[in-house]
């Protein structure tokens, strides 16, 4: 068996293997479809071709399926890259892919319908193994070889709009797609510079195909690559160097012939254009390796130029991101996401300093990866914090034992080697933890100059955002008084209907007819107004606390034992309501009484109102040294992580029937007045959990 049939064999059983995996895993996906339309049309292209070499010019009508391929291999790609690396993009006919797609059904239909005489022919085809192309097959060829080079284009495209691990985690399946298209174009682009087809070179194409496959292969078991999402950005400079190839391709063709007419036949030729092709794949790898571009880039910046970094452009690409945030998360995306790319770290995330209750302390709120320990906190008497308030770097090149000492869980579990501090006028807002350098240099003065400039203008949008917030509350509380205007109004017209019913009693209140639609008014007007001036109750802003010590376990138990329990919901209260006084004592809080039994009913109503099947909920209480923790979960519905960000604690949002979208604004606000804190965790279709931190009385 030679080495073309072992080629064209095993890639096409490559193609069918591949197919089946990737329409098995998720058939629905644009993504898999597009990956799987590929390897079909290679599986015919290869197949086609080795049938027709089987035999005399006779066995070339084989040549019509490998003209299928040949005419939807490139088009099938182009797909891929344009629903890999724009998911959201609608493609129309209009459209470059879309007109691609019409050239495609187009060849493919011209290619089914007429013979394979009408595109090519073959004298002495059994000796030479030579097809010469007709006008119809030579333009046939024409479009294909412009197909292969868009796709080729729009892959490489995908690759530069992809960032930091998601260019990792894609490189091998583009450099796989890139080196079949690569090779369709070098085999093709005969056809169109000599008019004729060479079959002698079909097995180092093969060869190429299957190494390609190779790299396919190894993104799949790597990563999992067709799941790996990839947002284009708006502001990526499309810069392409698909066109340099091309022109480094045809000067290196020029070469071999050249070198082929010295070297005769004993030089196979085959064998050159394999070991070009792999050594041209092999050269891709390196050229694409994070680390080296990084190297590289440090290498040249600190011997060719004064400066290693363009200040002015940092200073206006940064800014220019921050500026297009709309929210704190985008703020702190953007900080990080600029962190990564200027410096080239390998991870980098946002520790927030909060001081708003007791027990401050600092806490991962972001991240470019999976935090290790997200429920690690600095304490904010910490030497680490002591250091970064007076708005020094720390290097961990240039250890301080007492901060190793005291930090070096959280430093060794997610490999942070600078920590660079976040500081506005009168406070620390956070702290900025950058992992090593993937180019593995250590930084240094410059780094730190901008490091400590990038953190200083974060820290004005940090707080310019949060101010921004504040007065979006405020004009929302504005809107408070429109609320309560129109409420009122209603409430009026409710009093004038009760007050002519009352009138024309008077004189029908002997008709049962009348009596049964006063009674009827009466109760609905009743419960209209209660509804409405219960709701009404929580909306007054800034009220006086009466605080005194309070018992939570009495408290918990006179909400629980009052409180109507549905049918479908069972409570199960972890606490042992039967304490001695001694021990009852730890769980003494100073506040307002009835304002933190506010707080649990309306946290336990809405677990109530958010279990539909039989479920449960269940109250528990803990402490620690400085505050006690009132724990209400439950088995509901659960919420999305985006909800509880943007919409839970935000007034008038409401996704409740008739509901005026303030209960959980007033429980936060409550809570907080008490310098305690709100927290939620949950899960959808699982669950939800408020926790409830107070300071204990001592403290």
């Amino acid at each position: 068996m030679d080495v073309f049939t072992v080629t064209s064999l095993v890639q096409v059983a490559i193609c069918v293997i591949f197919t089946a995996l990737v329409l098995v895993r998720n058939f629905r996906s644009g993504v898999n479809q597009s990956f799987a339309l590929g390897m079909i049309s290679l599986g015919c292209l290869v197949l086609g071709d080795y049938m027709s070499l089987q035999g005399d010019w006779d066995a070339i009508k084989w040549k019509k399926l490998s003209m299928v391929g040949e005419a939807v291999f490139p088009v099938s790609w182009l797909l891929f890259s344009v629903r890999y690396g724009m998911l959201k993009k609608r493609i129309t006919l209009l459209s470059l892919p879309g007109l691609s797609i019409a050239i495609s059904v187009l060849l493919t239909a011209t290619a089914l319908i007429y013979p394979v005489q009408s595109f090519m022919y073959s004298p002495e085809f059994l000796s030479e193994r030579l097809i010469y192309l007709d006008t119809v097959g030579y333009y046939f060829y024409l479009a294909v070889v412009v197909l292969a080079i868009i796709a080729m284009v729009t892959i490489e495209g995908t690759l530069w709009a992809s960032r930091g691990i998601t260019r990792w985690n894609i490189k091998y399946a583009v450099l796989g797609v890139g080196g079949m298209l690569g090779i369709f174009i070098f085999y093709y682009s005969y056809p169109v510079l000599y008019r004729s087809i060479d079959m002698n070179m079909v097995a180092s194409r093969n060869a190429v195909f299957v190494m390609s496959t190779i790299l396919l292969a190894a993104a799949f078991i790597r990563q999992g690559f067709l799941d790996v999402e990839i947002f284009v950005s708006r502001r990526v400079v499309f810069t392409s160097a698909t066109l340099l190839v091309v022109g480094i391709y045809f000067i290196f063709l020029g070469i071999v012939g050249e070198g082929l007419r010295y070297f005769g036949e004993n030089l196979s030729r085959n064998l050159i254009l394999f070991l070009a092709f792999a050594g041209m794949i092999g050269f891709s790898i390196m050229f694409l390796s994070e680390s080296f571009r990084r190297k590289s880039k440090r290498f040249i910046t600190d011997n060719f130029y004064r400066n290693r970094y363009e200040y002015k452009d940092e200073w206006l690409k940064f800014t220019g991101k921050l500026s297009a945030a709309n929210n704190l998360n985008e703020v702190l995306d953007e900080i990080l996401s600029i962190m990564v790319e200027t410096f080239g770290v390998k991870n980098v995330s946002y520790w927030e300093c909060s001081n708003n209750h007791t027990g401050k302390n600092c806490r991962p709120v972001r991240s470019t990866h999976k935090v290790s320990m997200p429920e690690a906190r600095l304490a904010m008497n910490s030497s680490l914090i002591f250091q970064s308030q007076i708005g020094a770097i720390y290097d961990r090149n240039q250890p301080d034992p007492r901060i190793e000492q005291e930090h070096q869980n959280i430093f060794t579990a997610d490999g942070v080697m600078v920590v660079v501090p976040v500081l506005s006028v009168d406070r620390l807002l956070g702290l900025i933890m950058l992992g090593d350098s993937i180019s593995g240099a250590s930084y240094d003065d410059e780094d730190y100059e901008l490091m400590l400039t990038f953190s200083k203008q974060g820290a004005y949008a940090i707080e310019k955002t949060a101010l921004s917030h504040a007065l979006a509350e405020s004009k929302e509380m504005e809107a408070m008084a429109k609320v309560t205007s129109f409420v009122m109004h209603d409430l009026k017209n409710m009093t004038t209907s009760l007050s002519m019913l009352l009138e024309n009693a008077d004189h029908h209140i002997g008709n049962p007819d009348f009596q049964k639609d006063m009674l009827s008014t009466v109760q609905s007007s009743v419960a209209r107004m209660s509804s409405v001036m219960r709701k009404l109750s929580h909306l007054k802003e800034k009220q006086k606390l009466r605080m005194q010590p309070i018992d939570l376990h009495e408290i918990i138990e006179g909400v629980i034992s009052r409180i109507a329990v549905p049918d479908n919901v069972t409570i199960d209260c972890q606490i042992d309501l039967q304490r001695d006084l001694q021990d009852r004592k730890l769980f003494s809080v100073l506040g307002d009484k009835n304002e933190i039994k506010k707080v649990l009913v309306n946290l336990i109503l809405n677990a109530f109102e958010s279990i539909s099947a039989p479920g449960k909920v269940i109250v528990s209480v803990s402490t620690s040294d400085s505050e006690v923790c009132v724990k209400i979960s439950d088995t509901g519905c659960g919420m999305s992580q985006d909800f509880i960000e943007e919409e839970l604690f935000k007034p008038f949002s409401t996704t409740k029937k008739g509901g005026l979208g303030i209960g959980m604004y007033h429980c936060r606000s409550i809570v907080e007045s008490h310098e305690g804190r709100l927290e939620v965790e949950s899960l959808e279709g699982e669950g939800t959990t408020f926790s409830i931190y107070l300071p204990l009385k001592s403290n």
